[in-house]
């Protein structure tokens, strides 16, 4: 739950390397530390248990995701998917993954001390207790994982979206990263808006001020948003658009476009809205049938080649529209925003953009099985949105959140005047009562309740899960089973996931050490020769995906036979480009 004070960075640390040691043990049927320190020729004292991880970081899970500590948090990255069904599917399983491990990791510390139960997962008896988790003595846990873009304490982390685009259609011609015209002038307008269904909603105050109000937002992350593009690490600047040029595929056809502002969502409907609906605006771009049409009225035609002063002030002006939409429309759906066109309200953008894609399908090219889904979803949502419904409960997260919120205070805690005003402030003298708890009849303040509630509606644990606690009761829009979200936790999608999971079995019964560096890096290692390493280069499934098992089995021969008759070879290989 949430209290007043600093979040303690270091426990959530000690929690995220407690809980990754004990995934990776988990997920991989041999001990990899055992055999991590015998190949280092080290003793178990010189190495922390980050050194452990991150020296054999890798796609630890079977469906092809990687789930690894970023600074005090786990982070999970489902595995390359072709639809955004597919990745919303897979983000729910994601949720199974760690719950599964966190259930058993919580069982265990409740039975033993830390000392002992690290001792159990490296699998040796005697080491030195020295600093970190080392120096940890007595129980600990139990250990909550909760999904968000913010701790309420100021912390801030990343839901990020990723999209494969073809570099030639994005980027002009001698164009870097660094500019991205196409997507300033016509993205930009969309992902401001399009948090009024995509928001996961939560309360907020300006943490410079510790003593400052508290005020429901619709989207927390765009509160934490520092510049537009940046390609420096995303903790620093926190951008919209990571401008990073990173290729994981052959020959650099393609670039991945890193959108680092979405908010941690449960619902997976709105997932695979959000998704659905910026891969359909992305496709139009790419097309040269988005040019111009929806864009900010101070947008230019192409940014300057330094961030200068002017390019500071658009930055800050886009960021304002992103702000004010999630600071203010939870109350003032009319909130307006400063398009070439004239001031329109985050709905009717929307619907502008939505009108286009309806042209687009119909005059450019016919649209796919999920893009046609995606359409009627999207023009579903932005009707109720346009109504203010009492449907979007159903659908929209920052809606579901809020009104949960709302029956708290009026029932819960008999308050009779509305949670928030016209601001989205709440009131914070009755903020600051204090009420006694049902189960532990101790004191505690309205407000700290309220911020609790507001976490444990993203808690992963069955038990613990408002949201899971509406979903078994038909008040949250589902699109999967709990039979199918079990699958995707257990099976990759037939992409370079498939491959890639195919390969650490290939090269397991086989006794051979196996390590996945980047997405599209396979590396074998044998006592002879050491490393040797395999380019995956394709992502997609289709025919590229038995192509690739082909060309990675012969490598494989190769590499066995030039062991038992060694000649002079490459350790580096990449398969023919066409296949």
């Amino acid at each position: 739950g949430y209290s007043e004070g600093k979040a303690n960075s270091t426990d959530s640390a000690n929690a995220t390397q407690l809980f990754v040691l004990f995934l990776v043990k988990c997920l991989l049927k041999t001990n990899p530390f055992r055999q991590l320190l015998k190949q280092s020729k080290q003793s178990i004292e010189s190495w922390s248990i980050h050194e452990l991880i991150t020296a054999y970081e890798s796609w630890l899970a079977p469906n092809g995701s990687k789930i690894h500590p970023d600074v005090n948090h786990p982070e999970y990255a489902t595995p390359e998917c072709e639809d955004p069904y597919s990745a919303a599917l897979f983000n729910k399983a994601g949720e199974r993954l760690l719950e599964i491990i966190l259930r058993s990791l919580n069982q265990r510390l409740a039975r033993t001390d830390i000392a002992a139960f690290i001792k159990s997962v490296l699998g040796i008896e005697k080491f030195s207790m020295k600093e970190g988790l080392y120096s940890l003595t007595g129980k600990m846990g139990p250990i909550t994982i909760q999904k968000a873009t913010s701790d309420l304490y100021g912390n801030h982390f990343g839901t990020h979206e990723n999209y494969l685009c073809l570099r030639k259609k994005i980027l002009a011609a001698g164009e870097g990263m660094s500019k991205l015209d196409k997507i300033r002038m016509n993205l930009l307008p969309f992902l401001a808006t399009k948090s009024i269904f995509s928001g996961s909603g939560g309360f907020w105050r300006d943490f410079e001020d510790s003593n400052g109000p508290w005020r429901y937002v619709i989207s927390p992350r765009a509160l934490d948003l520092k510049t537009v593009f940046n390609s420096t690490h995303t903790l620093n600047s926190l951008p919209c658009v990571s401008t990073r040029d990173e290729i994981w595929e052959a020959n650099s056809d393609y670039f991945r476009l890193h959108l680092t502002y979405a908010d941690a969502l449960m619902s997976e409907f709105a997932t695979a809205l959000s998704l659905g609906t910026t891969s359909i605006v992305l496709s139009m771009i790419q097309d040269d049938f988005l040019k111009g049409q929806i864009s900010f009225v101070w947008e230019r035609e192409a940014a300057p080649e330094t961030v200068n002063e002017e390019e500071k002030f658009w930055q800050q002006r886009i960021l304002n529209c992103f702000r004010e939409i999630s600071l203010r429309y939870a109350q003032n759906q009319n909130v307006e925003v400063p398009l070439k066109e004239g001031m329109f309200t985050p709905v009717d953008a929307q619907q502008k953009y939505l009108n286009l894609a309806k042209a687009y399908f119909k005059n450019v090219r016919e649209p796919i099985w999920w893009e046609k889904r995606i359409m009627e979803e999207w023009e579903f949502i932005l009707a109720l949105l346009e109504q203010n419904s009492p449907e979007l409960d159903k659908y929209v997260e920052w809606s579901s959140k809020l009104s949960l919120l709302q029956n708290f205070w009026n029932n819960k805690f008999r308050v009779s005047k509305p949670l928030l005003d016209e601001n989205c402030f709440v009131d914070s003298q009755i903020w600051h009562e204090k009420v006694l708890r049902a189960k532990t009849k101790k004191e505690e303040t309205i407000g700290n309740l309220l911020l609790t509630a507001s976490l444990q509606y993203g808690d992963i644990s069955r038990e613990r899960s408002i949201y899971r606690f509406l979903a078994k009761r038909g008040k949250v829009k589902r699109l999967f089973t709990d039979f199918q979200i079990r699958q995707a936790a257990r099976f990759p999608p037939l992409t370079r996931a498939a491959f890639r999971e195919y390969a650490r079995r290939f090269i397991a019964e086989r006794g051979w050490g196996f390590r996945v560096s980047e997405w599209n890096t396979i590396e074998i290692i044998d006592k002879i020769q050491g490393t040797h390493v395999f380019k995956a280069l394709s992502p997609f499934g289709g025919d590229d995906l038995p192509n690739q098992i082909i060309s990675f089995e012969k490598w494989f021969e190769n590499i066995k036979n030039n062991i038992d008759n060694p000649v002079s070879s490459p350790d580096n290989y990449s398969p023919p480009t066409d296949g």
